[in-house]
């Protein structure tokens, strides 16, 4: 039996209780008798020990020490990187606050060995997660919701076969060798948000497509808007504070980089609006406001 081998990208930050449960669930995956898993895990600056953790119950995880404002971008290139280094077959993108379940691996890979049949090519295959509580889906595959608005993305929910989507989330993605040979590594001028769209259109401009697996590969929360920059709750000049936080909403300088790269004919447009947030932040904010307002 021919084995295959997948490198596990993690990066992870003060959160030991739900980096462990993740490991858990990657450790409980089934069918894969063939398939072994290289764990790489970056621990950002952690302080609550998750790294020791993670040693101490995973002893065969590769623990690299980040600087501690990696953010995830910065986190995941550093796994990638290393992990490139190396001769696997595949590379999967795992957030640490995921939790897979336990078909989760074994069908994000045989999905990959499908559509490589029948498309001709490899392709770029992306697990749909849901909440816990509600079931709603929250990350996966994105496509365009018009096709004349290149920057306009909705999710694509699973069914029982593979679905074609133009943008990927994070969260759970599986990367064969070919396309990380050919694209590389997640680009380094995004802090925290959009490297993963960046990556999943760089591929596609390779020739390469990007697929939501059938079914969902486990669950994963959205982070919650309570003290966030949307939350109406918090006084005004805090919302606007955490404007400069990459991990609150991608950085102005960085969206306009996407967006030249990305936005097709109409980027000046979308730029123009950004350069707009860059320039004047409190009028975003209170604009932003005012439409959640104005929708309750």
């Amino acid at each position: 039996m021919v084995e295959t081998k997948i490198a596990v990208l993690m990066t992870c930050h003060n959160r030991k209780e739900s980096t462990l449960a993740c490991l858990d669930s990657l450790k409980g995956q089934e069918n894969i008798d063939n398939i072994r898993l290289s764990v790489y895990l970056v621990d950002d600056g952690c302080t609550d020990g998750t790294g020791d953790a993670v040693k101490n119950r995973f002893p065969g995880t590769i623990v690299l020490q980040g600087t501690g404002d990696l953010y995830w971008g910065g986190g995941m290139r550093l796994a990638f990187g290393e992990a490139l280094k190396k001769d696997y077959d595949f590379y999967l993108w795992l957030n640490d606050d995921s939790l897979l379940y336990p078909h989760a691996v074994r069908t994000l890979y045989t999905t990959s060995c499908r559509l490589k049949n029948e498309t001709g090519k490899e392709c770029i295959v992306t697990g749909a997660m849901h909440d816990a509580a509600t079931g709603a889906l929250t990350y996966g595959g994105s496509r365009k919701i018009r096709s004349w608005s290149p920057l306009s993305y909705r999710l694509v929910p699973p069914s029982d076969q593979p679905k074609p989507c133009e943008v990927i989330n994070g969260n759970c993605v599986l990367v064969p060798r070919e396309i990380a040979a050919l694209v590389g590594n997640l680009s380094a001028d995004f802090t925290h948000c959009g490297g993963d769209y960046d990556y999943s259109l760089r591929a596609g401009e390779h020739g390469f497509s990007s697929w939501v697996a059938p079914g969902y590969a486990g669950t994963c929360s959205r982070n919650s808007l309570k003290g966030s920059l949307k939350d109406n709750s918090l006084p005004f000049q805090k919302r606007v504070d955490r404007l400069t936080r990459p991990n609150a909403m991608i950085p102005a300088a960085e969206w306009m980089l996407f967006i030249k790269r990305h936005g097709g004919r109409l980027w000046p447009i979308y730029w123009l609006r950004t350069f707009i947030r860059k320039q004047f932040p409190w009028l975003w904010v209170l604009l932003r406001s005012r439409k959640v307002y104005e929708s309750r």
